[in-house]
């Protein structure tokens, strides 16, 4: 499962990857406006993110305004909504409520519980 890793933070950035690393490979990146870019370039490339994990606060562009961004790529090109989990310092309910209604998304808060993120995205739906 190729995973999109979004998150401001050096130090949590690299645990992500290393706690996903068990599913195949994983890409990082620092923002939110990266990992459009990224997002919508693995998909011209026709090499699609199957999940993608994002930091809910990070500076610029928001985990929030991310999803926004990846839900409209995938409606324009016909596509299901990837898995997204979104990783938040507010707690779940917060973050939940930010993000409600929303296809395929789960929120989990800081610290993320390796199981926790791994079993999300083994189930690949939500």
């Amino acid at each position: 499962m190729r995973i999109l890793v979004a998150e401001d933070d050096y130090a949590s950035r690299r645990l992500f990857l290393a706690f996903l690393a068990p599913l195949g490979p994983c890409e990082a990146v620092e923002n939110g406006l990266d990992a459009v870019e990224a997002f919508e370039a693995a998909l011209e490339e026709g090499n699609p993110f199957e999940g993608v994990c994002l930091d809910l606060m990070m500076p610029g562009m928001d985990g929030r305004q991310v999803l926004v961004a990846i839900r409209r790529l995938e409606r324009q090109r016909g596509l299901s909504p990837v898995p997204v989990v979104l990783v938040s310092a507010l707690g779940e309910e917060e973050a939940f409520r930010m993000v409600e209604g929303e296809e395929g998304v789960f929120c989990l808060s800081k610290p993320v519980d390796q199981g926790a993120l791994l079993s999300l995205f083994s189930r690949r739906s939500f």
